[in-house]
Parts: structure tokens; sequence; C-alpha cells
């Protein structure tokens, strides 16, 4: 006896139309997500592109070929899952039908609608592809069959020559292999000129690639522009470009404004580049690099007019004539004083003379800074310096680069506080109001700040604004390029240094094992760090891991988490990198939602549970929430609800930004937040932490004074004893972090 075998697989179809409508699309950089309509001829289809499948985000009017299979949707209904697609350019052997469609669709053919679509297919059969290509407006105007008016056929023709262009780009991008995903942003940027510009210098492309991997892009582009360009090795705009690449990598990667020249030669050496860094400067970067002699760095011309720019902004706060100062008043500091005691319900508070005179120092200068460890006072000082002016009349704004330092600045201070990103978008509508005028800027945690960020702020405020930069020199460096609080800290003309703790009464092993690690001294880092052992009631532990395996250090986090969980001390797991962080989150989730039966969602390819904490990893002006961002799962719905004429699958009630609703695309940079890096917890403060030093390549002192100044009554590491007594005595990342031109604030003459 013999079974007939039956094919479950469904055929393979191939579709080609027009793009109506983009419903969904997003990008990594690298890869693509698209869902879009697709019209061919009077039937619509909905076409669903998983990551991977397409090069290129679509747009409304592209013609584009899908390969796939049709499916029904329980949610959607009928779609087509597409598992290869790509853009199509318009030429003689496209269908006529087709191209018929695309003029009458397209936004490029003003007036040109349905009648006069079907009077030129009757007009040119099979050759209106040929005719527009080679036709004057005469041909059209004439023609017995069409005599279009003089205004429809310019129109019909400029249209035509904007689709030709972006045709002949797209066969000059696949006949010299460039990737064709760069086709709108090589448009946007050079217009017609595309061609004309890559055939002078294809290394011109890099700008254009991803920055992090920006030598292997260089190394791609250098094939490309040898095999399909006959650049030779010896060609001095391939070492302009390896140049270039080392300063975007660097930039990008390692927030270097500047590179040492050694190190730049040494991979123009690894590439076989018969040049030396000095030669291409001076005979062929002179408009877009800058060799600093004494410092013997080579720099980006670009990143040499942002730090420019960004000194000349703070000389021009402080010594605007325009702005003004307060003087200080000690009525107004006795006032706040007897007002904190009755607030926080103690006989005596008072401020020690170093705090003191950073509040006069700041109430007294136009540019000033304070630099503090954990529990000296900081949060106390700006309190009183709000006293100051605010008792006068006087204007100020608080600001924080994270959502979580606003919130709980905010909620110290009892006064409002904005995210610094939250603040350059009002920055305009608060000029044309004035309610910018002599007013008095404090960013706290301002060492988080990189050089664009502070740019970004300076170039947009007027020159009669004060500003005060508040934060600990000796946290990590900014995730971004740059170190302008650090460099501004070690003026004594600008920085007040608060060194002593006073947030407990006496100073905690806690703090004491802070500051022992901001000092790099192992000695009394040392006397304060205990073994872990369940139910310890010591404030700095480690617990040693059986390996260095990512499945060791897991393992170790989660018994530590579940024994402080336990007792009512639930800790934040903190880690370097984003594996072991998501290992973690995934394996809570579980622990969490064990035998519940909570509504939950796959968005893109990761599991949400309602009620799961989150953090939103984007400034997002649309949603007005801030990179950091965090806050909790309140409903996900099962059919998609239109909140604000969008179509929204997730209600989150964010800590400072309150609720927001959410669509499937706006998902795409939020993550579950039971456990997340140091970089995304700065601004932060937990009870008890738990620190996993999982990545010895990224952690470094600062790495490790940030991590424990996080928690406020007891954090465990997790790692190897010696890993952690070396990450003591090593030196900061910041010191490393190559400046091309310092920040000198100097009154000019």
């Amino acid at each position: 006896m013999q079974l007939d075998v039956f094919s479950t697989i469904a055929p393979t179809v191939k579709l080609t139309g027009i793009v109506t409508g983009v419903i969904d699309a997003k990008t990594d950089g690298k890869l693509h997500f698209a869902i879009f309509n697709l019209k061919i001829g009077t039937d619509k289809h909905r076409v669903f592109c998983r990551f991977g499948t397409i090069e290129d985000q679509p747009s409304v009017d592209d013609i584009w070929h899908v390969t796939g299979e049709h499916e029904d949707d329980q949610r959607y209904g009928p779609q087509f899952i597409a598992t290869a697609g790509e853009r199509k350019p318009i030429d003689v052997d496209t269908d006529q039908t087709l191209v018929c469609d695309y003029i009458q669709q397209s936004k490029s053919f003003s007036g040109i609608g349905k009648n006069w679509v079907e009077k030129m297919n009757k007009a040119f059969p099979d050759s209106l592809v040929k005719t527009l290509e080679t036709a004057d407006t005469v041909t059209f105007i004439k023609h017995p069959r069409l005599k279009m008016p003089e205004t429809l056929a310019e129109s019909l023709l400029s249209g035509w020559r904007q689709c030709s262009t972006e045709v002949k780009l797209l066969k000059f991008l696949n006949k010299k292999q460039i990737p064709r995903a760069l086709v709108s942003k090589l448009t946007r940027l050079w217009g017609r000129q595309v061609i004309e510009n890559l055939e002078a210098d294809p290394y011109r492309l890099l700008p254009l690639m991803p920055a992090k991997n920006a030598i292997d892009q260089w190394r791609t582009i250098d094939k490309i522009a040898h095999a399909q360009f006959s650049i030779q090795k010896d060609d001095p705009r391939r070492a302009l470009a390896a140049i270039e690449a080392c300063l975007y990598q660097a930039y990008d990667t390692n927030g270097h404004m500047a590179l040492p020249i050694k190190n730049v030669q040494r991979v123009l050496d690894d590439e076989n580049i018969k040049y030396t860094v000095a030669e291409v400067a001076r005979q062929h970067g002179q408009f877009t690099l800058v060799i600093h002699q004494e410092l013997k760095l080579v720099q980006s011309l670009g990143h040499l007019a942002l730090e420019k720019i960004t000194a000349k902004r703070l000389n021009d706060i402080a010594y605007s004539p325009d702005s003004y100062t307060l003087t200080y008043q000690e009525s107004l500091l006795l006032e706040f004083i007897e007002q904190a005691r009755i607030k926080k319900q103690v006989k005596k508070f008072k401020l020690d003379d170093n705090q003191i005179n950073a509040v006069k120092f700041v109430t007294r200068s136009r540019l000033s800074l304070i630099t503090g460890g954990g529990g000296t006072g900081k949060t106390t000082i700006i309190t009183a310096i709000l006293h100051q002016h605010e008792a006068r009349g006087k204007p100020v704004w608080l600001l924080a680069p994270t959502s979580k330092a606003a919130r709980r600045l905010a909620e110290e201070t009892d006064h409002k506080t904005e995210t610094v990103f939250s603040f350059v978008l009002q920055i305009g509508e608060l000029i044309r109001s004035g309610e910018l005028q002599q007013t008095l800027i404090i960013i706290d945690e301002a060492s988080m700040l990189d050089t664009p960020s502070i740019y970004t702020l300076l170039k947009l405020l007027p020159n009669n604004w004060r500003l005060c930069l508040v934060g600990d020199v000796k946290k990590m460096e900014p995730m971004g390029p740059g170190l302008v609080f650090h460099q501004l800290a070690n003026d004594p003309n600008l920085c007040v240094t608060i060194n002593r703790s006073y947030r407990q009464d006496g100073i905690s092993d806690l703090h004491k094992f802070c500051d022992a690690i901001g000092r790099q001294d192992l000695k009394p880092a040392s006397a304060v760090l205990y073994p872990y052992a369940k139910g310890t009631q010591s404030d700095v532990t480690w617990r040693q891991t059986e390996s260095s395996s990512v499945r060791a250090m897991v393992k170790s986090a989660q018994n530590t988490w579940y024994d402080l969980y336990k007792v009512g001390k639930e800790p934040q797991l903190l880690a370097s990198t984003r594996k072991i962080c998501d290992q973690i989150n995934q394996e809570q989730q579980k622990i969490r939602n064990f035998k519940k039966k909570l509504p939950s969602r796959e968005i893109y390819e990761r599991k949400f549970i309602e009620g799961d904490t989150v953090i939103y990893e984007q400034n997002s002006r649309e949603l007005a929430i801030s990179n950091g961002s965090v806050g909790k799962i309140c409903e996900i719905y099962s059919n998609t609800r239109f909140k604000d004429g969008r179509q929204c699958i997730i209600k989150i009630e964010f800590e400072k930004e309150g609720v927001k609703y959410m669509t499937e695309k706006e998902c795409l940079f939020m993550d579950l937040a039971y456990c997340i890096t140091i970089h995304k917890s700065q601004g932060s403060q937990y009870d008890n932490a738990i620190v996993i030093l999982d990545a010895d390549y990224l952690i470094d002192n600062s790495w490790l004074y940030t991590a424990v100044s996080l928690a406020r009554h007891k954090v465990v590491l997790v790692g190897d004893l010696e890993f952690i007594k070396y990450t003591i005595n090593s030196p900061s990342n910041a010191a490393r972090c190559y400046i091309g031109s310092p920040i000198k604030i100097q009154e000019t003459k």
C-alpha cells in the first residue's frame, strides 16, 4: 500500500505594484521592516516584510516587487508575507499599465489625472516610457489624441525627469555594486548631482554609512572604489577617507573628539597606504582635517567646529553684559535653613561652610559648576540657590539629562524639573513668551551631557541667561562624545568642589567604599568590603561566581536577587552589557509571572506582559519621552485602539511623563527594565542594587564608582574579587578621552 504525500507548503507568489500607503516601517540602521499597501491594477494587498527581508524602506508611490505567500491573519485578515522584496525602477521594460498607474498616483505629476493617463496610454501604446524620455512639451501639446495644455505638459515632463533621475541613479548603484538602500539619502543630499559627485569621489559614501563600524565600512567602499571606479592604492582620496573613518568611529564608539596622529597612522600603515597623516591633512584635507601639533592629534573640521562653538557660547554666558548676577543674602539662607528644618522634622539643620560657599558662588556667578560625590548635599545646595532667587522673583529652571534624574530632583526640591531634551523642544516658545529673560538654568547630573547635547542647548539660548552645572566629576564619562563638564570642573575659577558626606549620621560603609573608589584607594575600600552571605547586614558585599561565564553570573545574580526579595529589600539589577541584561530580563519576567495568566504580546520578537517594568531607549519628540524613561505596562490591547488618531497597542505609565499610549512602531525602542546597564541607570537612585561585573573591557574605575553611587543602602557586587580590586585601582576612561580644542573660559580684551 502506498500513501499519497500532500504538500503543505503554500506556493510562492510574485507581486509587482505601486505602494499606496506605508502602515509601519522601521530600521536599526542595517535591517529593515515594513508593512505597506501594494496596488496592482484594481487589487490591493497588505504586504508584511520582516526584518532582514528587504534592503530599503518603501515610500508612497514607489514600485515594489515582492516574493512570498498569501496568508489569512486572525487580527488583520488577508495579507502577503514577503520573503524578499525590492524597489523597482521604471524603464522601457516596465509594464505600461503599471507606468500609467504610477503617473496617475504619484504627486510628482501634478494635474495628471485618470483621464489624461488613459489618453496617453491610447496615444502611445507600448511606447509611453520611450516617449517621455525623448519628447518635449510640443509632442503632448500637438498630438491629435491629446492636445494637452502647456502647463500640464510641463508638469508631466518635470515629474518624469525626477523619476528618470532616480531610475538612472538606481541603475548606476546596481552597476557599481553600491547598496540600493542609500538611494533616498543620496538624492536628499545631492539631488540630480549624485552620480557626478560619486564619480568624482566614491569615498563620499562614507558619511552615509553606520559610524560604529566606520573602518569596516571604509574597507567595503574601498573595494567598490578600486573595482568600479578604478581608484588606485596610492590615490590620496583613499588615504583621506581612511583617516575620516578612524575619526568617525572614534567619535561615535569611544567618545573621542580627536585622535593621536600615531594611532591613525597605524591604521594607514595596516591598509598599505603610503602617506603620512600630516601629508594628507596638508595637501588634500585642508577643508576636512585639522592637525593639532602641540597635542599631536588629528581632528575632523566638523568636530573642531562643535568644540569651538560650544566654548564660545560658554564664554558668552560667562562674560555677557546682558545677564545679571544677584547679591547673596544671609537672611535668605537662614530663612531656607529654618524651612528645611521644619520640613525634615529635625531639631537642628545647617549647611557647612563648603556648602554655603557654593550657594554664594552660584548666586553671584554667570557660569558656575558644583561637583561632589553622593551624599555631599548637592541637592540641598540647589534648593538653597532656588530660595535665593525665587524669594526675589528671579526665575530658575531645573533640568536633568534623563527623566529618572529629573523626577528625583523634582521630588527632592519640590520644584518643577524638565529633561534637557524636553526643555530644548520648548525653547522657541519660551523665548517668544519672555520666560527665559534673566533666568538661571541649573542642570543636575551634568557629567552625563556630551558635547553635542550641550551644543544643541547653548546655540538655542540667548546671552542674557546664567548657567550652573551640577554633577560628580568622578562618575562615568557621557555615552556620547566630549567631556564638557569634566573640562570645566578643572577650572578653580568656575567650580566649587563639595567633599564632606552628610547624607546619614556618620559615614556609612557604602559611602566609605564609594569615596575610596573615587580616590582609587584600595586599602579603605577593602576594609568595608565583605563576602556575601544570606542575611548579611553589611552595606557592601561581593559574591564570587562559579566561573566568568554569562550563565554563572546570571545564576549568582538571580539567587542574590531572590535572597533580598524574600526579606523585603528588592534590589535593582545592574550590568555593563545588553547581553546579560537581556538574559536576566527574560528570566525575571518568567519568575514574576509564574502561574499568572496576564495579557501579553509579542512585539518585534520580544514578549511583553501586563505589569512589566520597561525602559524607553530613545528620545521621542512625538511622545515627549526622554531616552532612559522607565514605566510600567498598565494595559495590553488584544485589538488596536485609536488614541489621538493613532493605532495603539499598549498603555504605559512612565514615572515622570505619565500615561502614554503607544503604537507598535513606537514600541521598537522599548525594552524590559528588570536589569539595565549602568549607562542607562545614571541619574537614578535605588535603595539596594546588585552590580554584575560582566565585561572587563567595559568596566573601569568610574564605571564601578557610578554603579556603587546608585545605591542608597546596600550594594552586592557579583564577580571576581581580584577584578574588583583591579578596577578600584584602575584609571577612568574619561582620562583617556581625546579633545581637540580644550575649553578655556577667559575674558577677551
